[in-house]
């Protein structure tokens, strides 16, 4: 088996993926979702997510080299599924530093709040994927 480094270069050659873009935005949802176990984003998790997603958005309109739509998709179901297995691992953790959550999952009786975490995470991150890439798309026509 054999490596394929070319594939991983910073612009992509030949209309490939940028997989290491990719993973290098996607790091975002692991930090958000760290952020957020710890009780730091509190009310101003939207206000992060939307700098991020600006920030993120721009970054792919200006280093991704085609197929820029599917770099934002790919990136919010990224940030989707890394930030709610993130609180999901440490749920305990998560649900003491956010007690406003807490009284929120504890009225919730069809699922277990910790697998709803896990569901609603990457369907969240298709959303953020599509607005994502649509912004993305957007700043490169414009910038």
């Amino acid at each position: 088996l054999v490596f394929d480094y070319e594939s991983l270069s910073f612009p992509p050659q030949n209309g490939n993926m940028n997989w290491v873009l990719i993973l290098l935005l996607s790091l975002f949802g692991i930090l958000i979702g760290t952020l957020s176990v710890l009780g730091f984003t509190k009310k101003a998790e939207p206000i992060l997510w939307l700098v991020v997603g600006v920030f993120t958005a721009f970054m792919i309109s200006r280093r991704a080299s085609g197929m820029i739509f599917w770099y934002g998709f790919i990136i919010g179901i990224l940030w989707g599924c890394f930030s709610a297995m993130i609180q999901s691992m440490f749920f305990e953790t998560y649900l003491k530093n956010n007690p406003k959550y807490a009284e929120a999952f504890s009225k919730s009786s069809r699922f277990k709040p910790r697998y709803l975490i896990l569901l609603v995470g990457p369907m969240l991150g298709l959303l953020t994927g599509t607005v994502l890439g649509g912004l993305a798309w957007f700043f490169q026509k414009v910038f």
